[in-house]
């Protein structure tokens, strides 16, 4: 192992995910004889952010990673400076290795498993019980998994009518816009998630004009009624009566 010659190349193997952007830099290594000590920069622009270190050594090809190392390798490394890994060449390579060495680093950038904690589904209740044709009714909710879609469905007298849509459940909201000629009854919407269901409330879809009593006119015809009366004048006097016309004069 004395006769070992080493390389430490400068390029780096690295693997970007989306919203990460790391850098290593400063890289020097030191061979004692058993063992390469590493030291490493290793830039982020989020100072909280971990990544997965790994060496590979062309005594092999870069076929495996290495093993016997110990320091800043491995999985949960920090960003930092002056990083410090130390390999263990004497276990790592076969005792009869007579040559060159060169060694490869692969960054992964580690994200975060977020695990969505799960609430059943509740409708929220409609803001009216009774909505008229061609107008918007609100539907909300809470609870289930936001990764999932919601299916709207639509029952009427308690039998499913229709699907109305499927909107993703990190909007917890929908509005439906009542078409005009959707038919007068009792309705109520369903919402799911492929796992829990939740009706709102029952409610009625009525005409958007009410209906109109039309009252039609009625002509009433007065006449005047005369009476005549005799006797001494106690009743209401005579009218005075235009002379009949005769025939004309010759």
């Amino acid at each position: 192992m004395q006769k070992l010659k080493w390389l430490l190349i400068a390029g780096l193997f690295l693997i970007i995910l989306p919203g990460y952007s790391q850098k290593i830099d400063n890289i020097t290594a030191e061979f004692d004889g058993e063992r390469i000590i590493i030291t490493y920069d290793l830039e982020t622009g989020k100072p909280n952010d971990k990544f997965n270190v790994v060496l590979k050594s062309s005594h092999d090809n870069y076929a495996k990673p290495l093993k016997f190392l110990m320091g800043d390798a491995g999985s949960n490394v920090l960003p930092g400076t002056k990083n410090r890994i130390i390999w263990d060449v004497k276990n790592e390579l076969p005792s009869d290795f007579n040559g060159n060495v060169t060694i490869k680093f692969e960054v992964e950038a580690i994200i975060p498993l977020v695990i969505e904690e799960k609430s059943s589904l509740s409708a929220k209740p409609l803001m009216k019980n009774s909505y008229k044709r061609g107008t918007e009714l609100k539907v909300d909710w809470t609870g289930g998994m936001r990764s999932n879609n919601i299916k709207v469905d639509l029952f009427k007298d308690n039998n499913f009518s229709e699907t109305i849509t499927t909107v993703p459940n990190d909007k917890r909201t929908f509005t439906w816009n009542i078409p005009k000629k959707q038919k007068k009854g009792s309705y109520f919407l369903r919402l799911s998630d492929g796992s829990d269901i939740s009706p709102t409330q029952i409610f009625t879809i009525k005409p958007k004009t009410p209906f109109i009593v039309k009252v039609l006119p009625v002509l009433a015809v007065g006449a005047g009624v005369y009476f005549l009366v005799s006797g001494d004048g106690g009743g209401k006097p005579e009218p005075d009566l235009p002379e009949p016309i005769g025939p004309p004069s010759n």
